[in-house]
């Protein structure tokens, strides 16, 4: 009886920390998916036109469905490690979706600005099939909604160049916590050194990005 009460509570732990992961991530790639479409579609109607700058919705819309497509025949593999790759491939591509997004005349196709919107729609796609249905739904809502409105006014204050390392920064802080996930003690470590890392590396780049330029004598 004591055993299995004890078993009990393991899987009861698990399933919270699972729990937790699960909603975190689908919060963090619906909130991003949206605030980086926003951000390109503001980008390029500064350094375009109308008509160049809505091509973005229709890239994200292939993207994400090319994304759910490869999240179908990955759903058999661990959950955990297929989120950790998706989402440090997602970070890795912004910088290089944004360099699509500022030399947009010199790219025939835009290859780049597929990436991000891609590997973020792996996690969004394999967490609607592994995850609460009601409690999923209602997070990527909430985070979609916000992801239009969060760009809105942080390109304000901001310029959007911060504004897509702050959206770099969301991915790193959700390694993180992925790192309680995982059973084995060297995974778990290894995890949670490369997002510490990332925040690291992110913040650095960021607040320097934020410094007002010095004057020069």
């Amino acid at each position: 009886l004591i055993k299995i009460k004890k078993e009990r509570k393991m899987t009861d732990k698990k399933s919270i920390i699972q729990s937790i992961i699960y909603n975190l991530a689908m919060f963090v790639f619906s909130f991003s998916i949206m605030a980086i479409e926003t951000l390109y579609v503001h980008k390029l109607l500064i350094i375009t036109n109308y008509l160049t700058a809505t091509f973005v919705i229709s890239i994200a819309m292939i993207s994400i469905a090319f994304g759910s497509f490869i999240s179908f025949y990955l759903a058999r593999f661990n959950s955990y490690i297929i989120m950790l790759v998706a989402a440090l491939l997602y970070t890795a591509t912004i910088p290089l979706s944004y360099y699509n997004i500022i030399n947009i005349g010199y790219f025939q196709y835009p290859y780049l600005l597929i990436l991000p919107f891609m590997f973020a729609a792996i996690i969004v796609s394999l967490l609607f099939s592994k995850a609460n249905s009601y409690k999923i739904y209602f997070g990527n809502l909430a985070a979609s909604a916000l992801g239009v409105i969060f760009p809105i006014f942080a390109v304000n204050p901001y310029k959007s160049e911060d504004v897509m390392i702050m959206l770099m920064f969301f991915p790193a802080v959700f390694i993180l916590v992925l790192a309680l996930g995982f059973r084995n003690i060297l995974a778990k470590a290894a995890t949670a050194v490369i997002a510490i890392v990332l925040i690291y590396g992110t913040s650095v780049i960021l607040m320097n990005n934020l410094k007002l330029p010095e004057v020069l004598t």
